[in-house]
């Protein structure tokens, strides 16, 4: 009998070890440098301070999308959706806008393991086309359809999808179909200022 509450303990003093220094390795890992003193209880801390590479090398320095996500917290009423990168959420840190902020995003990156693709795939497809396509008419197409009122182009966006397809975004802001409702050296959150599109040539 005592041999086996013996091997129970020892097998649960083992499990114990885990969570003190497999956790400081993950973070060690993820996000190597500085980061935020412990115990506080604000989720975002991490990101004042954070960075991580994805793709590749591409360094991803959280402080600037922690800003804009202040800023959607702070000014942002009511539930618009809010345009951004449909991009994996795990390793990549996709979704970052609706996870943080609450607000609507055109499509949950978990859809297609929860629903036939028939019901998704073609809104997926749009939400990706929004940032890929270098057309202003496709774009403002699909802004209207999917009732976009915020366009989010972080570094995420940036790294994902084509220069000419980010570059379509400045050209709907000299059009009139967009403003720039913020702006740091890493992101813009662009608000869609028409209503219905124009005649575009």
């Amino acid at each position: 009998h005592l041999v086996w509450v013996g091997a129970f303990g020892a097998l649960l003093l083992s499990t114990l070890v885990y969570p003190v220094y497999g956790t400081a390795a993950r973070v060690d890992d993820r996000f190597p440098g500085p980061r935020p003193a412990l115990g506080t209880l604000d989720g975002m801390a991490f990101m004042r301070v954070g960075e991580y590479r994805w793709p590749d090398d591409n360094v991803v320095e959280l402080k600037y999308t922690y800003d804009a996500l202040r800023w959607l917290l702070d000014n942002v009423h009511g539930t618009p959706v809010v345009a951004q990168a449909n991009i994996g959420y795990y390793r990549e840190g996709g979704l970052q806008v609706a996870s943080y902020t609450g607000l609507p995003a055109l499509i949950g990156f978990h859809q297609s393991e929860q629903r036939y693709d028939f019901q998704v795939g073609p809104r997926a497809s749009k939400a990706d086309a929004l940032f890929r396509t270098s057309d202003v008419r496709q774009a403002l197409d699909i802004i209207h359809e999917l009732d976009v009122s915020y366009i989010y182009v972080g570094q995420l966006e940036r790294a994902w999808y084509p220069e000419a397809g980010i570059q379509k975004f400045e050209d709907m802001r000299a059009l009139g179909l967009l403003e720039v409702a913020y702006q740091n050296p890493k992101v813009t959150i662009y608000r869609v200022t028409a209503s219905e599109g124009p005649a575009i040539g």
